[in-house]
């Protein structure tokens, strides 16, 4: 009858422990799978942000040829004629 009980005990304890490495391998997975979750939200971050730069980069590059474009044409406007004439309205 000792031996059965032991036996029982044994089975028991045995148990446990599977259980309790059951629990702590679900529990790794579960990290893992956060981990990763994480880090496919921060390479999409970074594509989204690289995509981003260059967007911007692109619109610098018009702007700034719109601009000098603009700075290298004779004006249109002669806006010291037009400067005194408005005074003279005044």
């Amino acid at each position: 009858m000792a031996q059965r009980r032991y036996d029982h005990e044994q089975w028991a304890r045995q148990q446990a422990r599977e259980e309790q490495r059951h629990k702590r391998a679900d529990l790794a997975a579960q990290k893992a799978a956060e981990r990763e979750r994480k880090q496919a939200a921060i390479e999409a971050g970074r594509a989204q942000a690289e995509q981003r730069n260059q967007s911007n980069a692109d619109k610098l590059l018009r702007l700034t040829s719109i601009l000098q474009r603009g700075l290298d044409r004779r004006a249109a406007i002669d806006l010291a004629r037009f400067a005194g004439t408005t005074s003279r309205h005044r």
